[in-house]
Order: structure tokens, then sequence, then C-alpha cells
């Protein structure tokens, strides 16, 4: 069952009802599709909940036992794994934080010229990231006047869904590592490794109705009275 700006649903009705299936037996039948508008499906999409879009999978069973006993039924959701396409060679992502670098630094406030002197660098390992494997690379802090409060790894998810009236996008964070903790020791290799979530993350979807996609942010939180947080943002393909 997809839900979303929609709601598809796919009846599986079996060939026999009055028979008792074995578990190596054939199961044969008809698919029923009920959509409200024309649907094209050309894969099985892994089970997946979001904001604006879920996809689910369960099976219903239903016993009719006659007009003077009850029907008895059940119902059971089920999880669906699709083996994604095989990742790309690794291609590094390297990557450096610096005053100049920050993308929405406070010039507008005055204090650019009170930005402590600070870099970072650090490298993704891969960019193209399959959901069954973590997700790696490691950061350094080569300089910082500022003390530093932590370091950390966010991963986002952002769904956009067609509709008439427009696009719904929403970007929610579904996972935040910390890497490290206090004013961590300059030129250490601070390492990477982020287990995917398995019911809030999936292969990156694109098609005419609906986007899912998938953003990395590493954060440096500066630990002053007045301090900010420093980020470098990265898209990242999931398979």
């Amino acid at each position: 069952m997809f839900q979303g700006s929609g709601e598809i649903v796919v009846d599986i009705r079996l060939k026999r009802k009055d028979r008792t299936y074995r578990p190596t037996d054939i199961l044969e039948g008809t698919l029923v599709v009920n959509t409200p508008e024309a649907w094209d499906c050309k894969s099985v999409n892994i089970s997946y909940s979001g904001v604006y879009l879920s996809i689910g999978y369960h099976i219903s069973a239903k016993i009719e036992r006659g007009m003077m006993r009850n029907d008895l039924s059940k119902k059971i959701e089920f999880m669906v794994e699709v083996p994604g396409e095989a990742a790309s060679p690794a291609t590094e992502v390297p990557f450096e934080i610096t005053p100049e670098t920050l993308e929405y630094a406070p010039k507008r406030y005055g204090r650019q010229r009170r930005l402590r002197p600070f870099r970072v660098s650090g490298r993704l390992h891969s960019a193209t990231v399959s959901t069954s494997r973590p997700l790696t690379g490691e950061v350094v802090v080569e300089e910082s006047e500022r003390p530093i409060k932590s370091l950390e790894v966010q991963l986002v998810r952002v769904e956009t869904v067609s509709q008439a009236q427009g696009q719904l996008r929403e970007a929610t964070e579904i996972q935040n590592l910390q890497i490290g903790e206090g004013d961590v020791c300059r030129g250490l290799v601070i390492p990477i490794y982020m287990v995917l979530p398995r019911l809030f993350s999936c292969p990156t979807m694109v098609t005419p109705r609906f986007r899912v996609e998938f953003e990395l942010n590493v954060i440096v939180c500066f630990a002053e009275a007045e301090g900010y947080t420093a980020t470098q943002n990265f898209q990242i393909l999931l398979v």
C-alpha cells in the first residue's frame, strides 16, 4: 500500500480459497489494483515510513464460516527489502570547513571580522552508500582558537510530493550521531561510522509523483556563550 498524495491498494485473490497451502506449494490467483487515478508500476519499493510518504505491505486473510458463525480474519504487516543496485566504485569526497567556506557566515550581524580562525577537514569515503552498509569517513580538527563543544554528523531525509496545488517539501532529521565530545585534540583523526536507520531510510527514489532524497551534515558546535555551529552539507545517494 502506498500512502502519499493518493492511495494504492493491491488485492491478492487466490484461485482456490478452500485449499490448504503448504510451504512448497505455488500460489495461483490474480492481482487487483485499486487506485483513484492512473498508475504505472515498474518495481516494488522497499518498506518505508516518512512524513508525507509511507510505503507499507500487509497480508489479510479471511475465512467465511457460514451464516450462523462469525468470519475469522487476520491482518499482518511485513517488511519488504529490495536488493539495491550495486554501488559504483567509491569516490572519496574531501571537505574543509573554515570561516570563509560557511554558506551562512554571520556577515549580516557584523561579526564576520570577529570570527576566530578555525579549520576542520575530512572526507567521506563515498557519497553513494548502500542501505545495508554503514556510511563512513573521517574528520580532523586542524586548528581552532575557539573551544569546541562537540562534533556531530546529521542524516537528513528530504521528501517532495507533487500535488495539483504544487509541491510539498519536508526536510527531516532522521539520525544525529555525536562523533566528538568536548574540545577534541587537534590533528586527531576521528572516524565517521553511521549505520543507516532501517525504517526511516530507503534507497533514493525519484519518480514523477514523489522524491525521497538524503543529505548529510557535518556539524561543528563551538562552546563559547555566543557560540555558533559551522555546518558542511553533502548530497548523498542511497542505493
